[in-house]
């Protein structure tokens, strides 16, 4: 799964337009997720969506869904680092899917070092039942 930003220069009020990073002169985008599958090095979108007001979590689940009822089976799901959140997480966990992510909001614990072990994510905001627990694998260099 892939979060991708086209960056808009026109009329704001525009349909579809949201606001983002500022890129290219520009803080908005059409932005849209796409679910793709790979086969001997070739790549073949199965879904796209657009992002507009959803969750992490509603996004992930509809393609998802699309991909499930196209008859393709997941046997690893590599997801960008836009969908990292603890919620997405937990859903995946749940949801049984073996996965990778990246995740850049873990940068300054992983910089200048590999590690291969658990890690309990610590948002303030949430109590600790709410908390997503996964592995980190990060390699240096």
């Amino acid at each position: 799964m892939d979060w991708h930003d086209e960056m808009y220069y026109g009329d704001l009020g525009t349909e579809g337009i949201i606001g983002t990073k500022n890129s290219r002169g520009t803080n908005y985008a059409y932005e849209y997720a796409t679910a793709s599958i790979v086969i001997k090095g070739i790549r073949f979108v199965i879904a796209v969506i657009p992002i507009l007001d959803r969750t992490i979590v509603d996004m992930v689940s509809n393609l998802l869904g699309i991909v499930h009822s196209s008859g393709i089976g997941i046997k690893l799901l590599l997801l960008d680092g836009g969908f990292y959140s603890i919620d997405a997480i937990r859903y995946l966990q749940s949801s049984g899917v073996e996965f990778i992510m990246h995740a850049p909001k873990l940068r300054n614990i992983c910089r200048d070092q590999e590690m291969d072990r658990e890690h309990t994510t610590s948002s303030h905001a949430r109590s600790r039942n709410q908390q997503a627990t996964f592995r980190i694998v990060s390699i240096y260099g």
